[in-house]
């Protein structure tokens, strides 16, 4: 998920805990063991590029960081904009809020929708399929009666519980008009003017 996205150093740290079968070192109960291990990779990883400096284009590498790197502050400035948007929306429907928050049980409203908007941006990059957001209606013994705001087609898990097929018009009424907000959104960069989820997306294209 876009939340879950470290950068590169802590993606990197991830593989440098791991033996050459790709596997976590079952040792690890120190932080001493940790940047022992960890010392132990970087140097062979240092000797592997020496020993293939001519064969292997090594700045891939670095280009990969700096696209993970540029990804993380996309996603950073991607959720504060559609934060701010959907709370504006919402803001602009009178009582609606309030029955949200009685549907779902929680008063995190705008950071739940914004949850699923960013994701539904995410999985759209992800895939080169945008715009999943949908009303789902149970239809089974078991989840008869039930009404949910899934925000992307067969995920099943970003979803909200609204038990109100009005209420989840509405509410996916404002999703895709926040998507599609979203997708207008230029940010200054690099001194030029940058779409935030073009610029996502070319960085996800070069990692």
């Amino acid at each position: 998920m876009l939340r879950g996205l470290s950068n590169a150093d802590e993606a990197l740290g991830h593989l440098r805990m791991r033996n050459i079968q790709g596997e976590l070192e079952p040792f690890l109960t120190s932080s001493d063991e940790v940047e022992r291990v960890v010392r132990r990779n970087k140097m062979l990883l240092k000797s592997l590029q020496d020993h293939a400096r001519e064969k292997v284009r090594w700045e891939a590498l670095e280009e990969w960081e700096q696209a993970r790197n540029n990804a993380v502050q996309y996603s950073d400035q991607l959720r504060s904009e559609a934060s701010e948007l959907v709370g504006e929306t919402v803001n602009n429907e009178p009582g609606l809020e309030k029955r949200i928050e009685t549907a779902i049980g929680s008063t995190d409203v705008t950071e739940k929708v914004t949850d699923g908007v960013i994701e539904n941006v995410w999985r759209g990059i992800l895939t080169g399929e945008p715009e999943g957001v949908h009303v789902w209606k149970g239809t089974s013994l078991v989840s008869k009666g039930r009404v949910e705001l899934r925000f992307y087609k067969g995920d099943s898990e970003m979803k909200l519980d609204l038990n109100d097929e009005e209420l989840a018009k509405e509410v996916l009424g404002i999703c895709r008009q926040v998507v599609t907000n979203l997708q207008e959104v230029t940010i200054l960069r690099d001194k030029t003017k940058t779409n935030l989820v073009q610029g996502l997306t070319d960085e996800v294209h070069q990692m």
